[in-house]
Parts: C-alpha cells; sequence; structure tokens
C-alpha cells in the first residue's frame, strides 16, 4: 500500500553518519538528488555517472547508492549529487522512488513550523545522529 506524504517530509539518510532532515518531493524530477556536502559528510561513495537534465541545459552529475528511511520503511535506492547550497531542500525525492511507494499530497506536510528553530540556516538539518 502507498503511504501518502506531503511536499515536505522529514526523511532520514543513512550512512557512516546518519542525518535526519526535511525533503521535497518533486513529481517532475525524475531522480533523486543530495546535496554535495551531505553526501560528503555522511559518506556516500560515487558509483557511477550521468546525464541530467536541469534549468541550464544537461549536466553530468555523480551517482551514489543511498539509503533512505521514510515514513518508517528503508528504501535502497540511486541518487545524484549536485551543489543544492542555494536550494531550500538538500534533498529531493524523485519519481524513481515516489512510483509505486507513495502518493504525493501537495496540500499536506508532516513537519511543525517550530521546526524552523531547528534548522541549520536554509540547511534544513533536524538532527544528526
Amino acid at each position: 500500500m502507498k503511504k501518502v506524504v506531503g511536499l515536505v517530509e522529514k526523511i532520514k539518510i543513512i550512512g557512516k553518519k546518519n542525518l535526519t532532515l526535511l525533503a521535497k518531493f518533486d513529481t517532475g524530477a525524475k531522480c533523486n538528488s543530495i546535496d554535495k556536502k551531505i553526501a560528503e559528510k555522511i559518506g556516500l561513495k560515487t558509483i557511477s555517472t550521468s546525464k541530467v537534465k536541469n534549468v541550464l541545459g544537461m549536466e553530468r552529475r555523480r551517482v551514489v547508492d543511498v539509503i533512505f528511511e521514510i515514513k518508517g520503511k528503508k528504501f535502497v535506492t540511486k541518487a545524484n549529487i549536485a551543489d543544492r547550497s542555494k536550494l531550500e531542500y538538500p534533498v529531493l525525492i524523485g519519481r524513481n522512488l515516489i512510483y509505486g511507494n507513495f502518493v504525493v499530497d501537495v496540500e499536506k506536510s508532516n513537519f511543525s513550523p517550530n521546526e524552523k528553530d531547528l534548522r541549520d540556516g536554509k540547511r534544513l538539518v533536524i538532527e544528526n545522529d
């Protein structure tokens, strides 16, 4: 059964270090994307590269294997690495993970506005494990 998620949800990235943060569920994005500093911080290793289409055209990005924990369930998936430092959310969940697992309800987001006090600047980091 598919879980209902909001546009923005709290997720955990599991690596050498675990990191809980807010991620945007983007049905317009084909693949998952993680900020390069977060990928380095938790020890994700490049397994390949791929071409990614963005607003500037095509670019080649590193791809990593990653484990996301979302709504209590772990997902082993792939994500590309990008400089998301100027974007509001350091992680983007794309259709490759949404399809078959989630229904995105844009009126719903499972985080409290009070969590803004826990944010690390605009990085939206909730907690480190």
